[in-house]
């Protein structure tokens, strides 16, 4: 069995993946843009959420300008059984929800109840799990707290980043997503959520500060690792590089919070204990000793 389908968010592979496996893509919403230089170089492309939409014959509906709120008519017009919501950065009203005879099915990259909220890879690696997951769930007023469709496990690599992870994980949705809808349109019944589990808000600037005099290796290349492929800078003495990648290392061969060793692209930062090896996005300019903090 299909349904008929309205797709809400940044992982917009995961309606391709609805359409693929048969159900019925009627309308994407998202960003269309607003009038400007910015609008007019896109005017041919459009944006991604603008040209998911043409190239699976759906109705665009644009979101800007009015918000999630302002667009609950034209949902009803399209007449969808369910809106399928992955990596949107905001509420979803529940008069949107309400026009839907199935309301909001969410795709989150956690093991919920486990790290609810608005960055949960980020949270995922920060606190050092080693396996997480993608939740199928209910939408309901609060976030991330409806009951489950489906949850299917995903390992955590020790090198991953936000963005690796992120990958697997929406990848994973792009494949389960059609099975749960068939799911939802033979009337499965969702199952309520274990108890426990907490709202985390995104990290603040000083949960990912980079500080190798105070922090031991592992947390501090958590810290870069749950932000990247997002820009991480660090401050090398007078230079300020740009990290993209991290591995923890046990050995230290310097004072904490300083240069050990350059080896071309790569600094290695001694820490309270152990040392971050650190590759940069160019050679940097960077002697042995010098000290390291937060750009």
């Amino acid at each position: 069995m299909s349904l008929r389908v309205c797709f809400l968010g940044l992982a917009l592979d995961v309606a391709v993946g609805a359409a693929v496996a048969g159900h019925d893509v009627v309308a994407v919403l998202g960003h269309g843009g607003r009038p400007g230089l910015r609008r007019l170089r896109r005017a041919l492309a459009g944006t991604p959420a603008e040209r998911t939409a043409k190239n699976l014959g759906a109705r665009f509906i644009n979101v800007s300008g009015r918000g999630l709120a302002g667009c609950v008519d034209d949902v009803r017009a399209t007449r969808a059984d369910v809106l399928v919501c992955a990596a949107w950065p905001g509420r979803v009203p529940a008069a949107l929800l309400d026009v839907l005879p199935h309301g909001g099915l969410n795709v989150h990259p956690s093991a919920l109840p486990l790290h609810r909220g608005p960055d949960p890879l980020a949270w995922t690696i920060l606190a050092g799990d080693s396996q997480t997951a993608v939740t199928f769930h209910h939408m309901v007023h609060a976030f991330d707290a409806g009951d489950i469709y489906a949850q299917h496990p995903v390992p955590v690599c020790v090198d991953d980043t936000k963005g690796t992870l992120g990958e697997r994980c929406f990848t994973l949705a792009v494949r389960e997503i059609g099975p749960v809808l068939a799911a939802i349109a033979a009337g499965a019944r969702p199952t309520p959520q274990a108890v426990g589990g907490s709202y985390e808000r995104k990290p603040t600037l000083a949960m990912l500060a980079f500080d190798a005099a105070v922090l031991d290796a592992p947390t501090l290349v958590r810290r870069v690792r749950a932000q990247l492929p997002g820009p991480v800078r660090i401050r090398c003495g007078t230079a300020v590089v740009d990290v993209v990648r991290a591995i923890a290392v046990a050995e230290r061969s310097a004072t904490p919070g300083r240069v050990s060793g350059v080896f071309g692209r790569h600094v290695v930062v001694a820490a309270r204990e152990g040392s971050a090896w650190l590759t940069t996005a160019t050679p940097p300019r960077v002697s042995p000793g010098a000290p390291v903090s937060q750009a």
